[in-house]
Parts: C-alpha cells; sequence; structure tokens
C-alpha cells in the first residue's frame, strides 16, 4: 500500500506481470532459503528451552503505586491508544461518512454501497470462520503428539507443520495456486480452495495454540480416567477436550483473526468477482479512492473486536469443571 519494494511486492508483481510462472517460483526460493535457517534454530532452542505453565492456583501480585509516575504513565498508555486504535477509527468513520454523504463520481463509479460492504463482510466472516474451524481441526492430531510426546519424530512432524508460517501469504498463496491448477482444477478458482489455502497457511498457529491448550489437560487426569474403565475416545471426550476447550478456543478465535486480515492468499485465490473486505481494501487504496476503502476497513476493525475480546477473556471451561 505504501509503494515501498520488496521481495514479496517483486515475486507479486512477477506472477500478474507474466504468463510464464517460473520466474515468480525462482524469486519465491530465495525467500525459503533465508527462513529455514531461522526454523533450524526456532526448533534448536524450542528443545533445549524450559516452559513453564502456571498453576490454578496462581496469582499475581499486587500492584505497585507509581507516584509520581503515575500521570505520565497514564498519559504514554493513552498516547499508544490513541495512535493504534482511536486516530485510526477516527479517519476511517471521517473519509465513510465523506463517501456516504458527498459521493463524488468516483465513489458512484465504484458504487461501493453499504450493501456491497455487508456483502464482503459476510464474504469474509464465512472464510475466515471456516477456515479456522478446519484448522483447529486438523491440529488436533499433531497438538495432541506434540504436548504428549515432546521429542524425536513429534518435534520433526510439528516443526514441519509450523514451517509455513515462517514463510510469506503470498509464497504459500502462489504455490497454492499451482497445486490446485495442477492436481485439483475442480476447485481451483472456488470458494472451496480458498477456504482450504487458509486453513493451510494458518494451521502452525492452530498447532501451536492446541499444543499449549493440550498441555493444560496434566495426563494423571487422564491416568485416572483410564484406571476408572473409560475409553481413550471417553477420556479424550470427557477429560482432555473439557480441560483444553479453553485454549482450543482462543486458537479459533486467533486464526479467525489473522484470517478476516489476510489478504496475498485472498488475492491469488479468490473466485472471480468474491472479494473480501481486504481485498476491497487494497483494491480502492490502490487506485487512491480512500472514500471506498475506509467503509470495509471500518468494518473490519468492528468484526475482529469480537475476537479479541474473546483473546482476552477467560472461559469458565477448565479443569474444575473437569474434576467436579
Amino acid at each position: 500500500l505504501l509503494r515501498y519494494r520488496t521481495f514479496t511486492t517483486a515475486i507479486y508483481n512477477q506472477f500478474t506481470g507474466d504468463i510464464d510462472r517460473s520466474g515468480a517460483a525462482a524469486l519465491s526460493f530465495v525467500l525459503l532459503l533465508v527462513a529455514l535457517p531461522l526454523l533450524v534454530g526456532e526448533a534448536w532452542f524450542n528443545s533445549r528451552g524450559r516452559r513453564y505453565t502456571a498453576g490454578q492456583g496462581w496469582k499475581p501480585r499486587k500492584p505497585a503505586p507509581l507516584g509520581r509516575w503515575r500521570v505520565p504513565a497514564l498519559v504514554l498508555v493513552g498516547l499508544v491508544a490513541l495512535l493504534s486504535l482511536v486516530t485510526p477509527m477516527i479517519v476511517l468513520g471521517g473519509y465513510s461518512l465523506q463517501g456516504w454523504l458527498a459521493p463524488t463520481g468516483v465513489d458512484r463509479i465504484w458504487s461501493a454501497g453499504g450493501e456491497n460492504v455487508m456483502r464482503y463482510g459476510l464474504n469474509s466472516l464465512m472464510v475466515a470462520g471456516l477456515a479456522a474451524t478446519l484448522a483447529m481441526a486438523l491440529s488436533f492430531a499433531p497438538a495432541l503428539l506434540a504436548a504428549r510426546y515432546p521429542k524425536g519424530v513429534s518435534l520433526f512432524v510439528t516443526g514441519l507443520a509450523k514451517a509455513g508460517y515462517a514463510l510469506p501469504g503470498l509464497i504459500v498463496g502462489l504455490s497454492l495456486v499451482m497445486l490446485f491448477s495442477g492436481w485439483a482444477p475442480a476447485i481451483y478458482g472456488t470458494v472451496v480452495a480458498l477456504v482450504l489455502a487458509f486453513a493451510i497457511r494458518f494451521l502452525p498457529q492452530a498447532i501451536t495454540a492446541g499444543e499449549a491448550a493440550f498441555k493444560q489437560a496434566p495426563p494423571s487426569l487422564e491416568q485416572a480416567a483410564r484406571s476408572m474403565g473409560r475409553t481413550p475416545w471417553q477420556v479424550f471426550r470427557e477429560v482432555t477436550l473439557p480441560v483444553a476447550a479453553p485454549g482450543i478456543l482462543a486458537g479459533w478465535a486467533l486464526v479467525f483473526l489473522t484470517a478476516m486480515k489476510e489478504l496475498p492468499t485472498a488475492i491469488l485465490l479468490r473466485p472471480p468477482g468474491f472479494d473480501t473486505l481486504p481485498v476491497r481494501i487494497w483494491a480502492a487504496t490502490g487506485e487512491s479512492v480512500y472514500t471506498q476503502a475506509a467503509p470495509p476497513a471500518f468494518l473490519l476493525v468492528v468484526i475482529t473486536v469480537i475476537p479479541v475480546a474473546l483473546l482476552y477473556s477467560r472461559s469458565k471451561i477448565g479443569i474444575e469443571k473437569v474434576i467436579t
């Protein structure tokens, strides 16, 4: 959006400006080589590091009085909130009202009225919701494997599954374009391909969240349930899953939030005429029609407030309920 040339913009220009996609693939391979040492280093640190999880009885210390630093601290926090949330909302709201109350000829040409903006919002909600659900479902097996057997093959499998998140979304989207167009032409250019691409793109997030969630379920609870005659499936359904439910729900919200904002994958794989909110924002901003980019941007902020609130809230489903 800021017209700053990077490797990913060069890959996109090569992909869209040339019939032969081999040039874009060659440029993508360079970024793969750059990401590989980071992946190896992350796996090495994870294998040597220790992770601590606060128990259910842990409570934070009492707040320390700031004294004379209270006012500067409040000013600093208020400044962060002003720059990160209040100012963008004011700007987006102002441009939205300008396009609605005083439309220009360009606004009428774009014809992005309230009905169309809501349609883009529904498209984003549908794709992000389905992708988040599918990603969390696919993450159950590797996440549970990593939580219960954190060594050897399980580390390799989970590390391989998380590798895609170290790559730019443009590269993942480009590889999926080639995969679907060559091996699954029946779904290429459909919403199904877009949902699958989003789920694959954000599967590493889902696995990481699921692994942390399953670690909240002590193996001793599962062993106790097994000793009382429960089958492995019953143990998972009645013990492991309820204890891990808050973390799984937070993981779903995280994937949903990220999928709502995803642009490169949506640009490359969306069906004709199927625009999401980020795609519409990108298209309007690319033509400097800010009065038409503001409404979908404003709606995107409003919609994503819900999963953000969910991420910061605490669910009542947890270990206490299972023990009771």
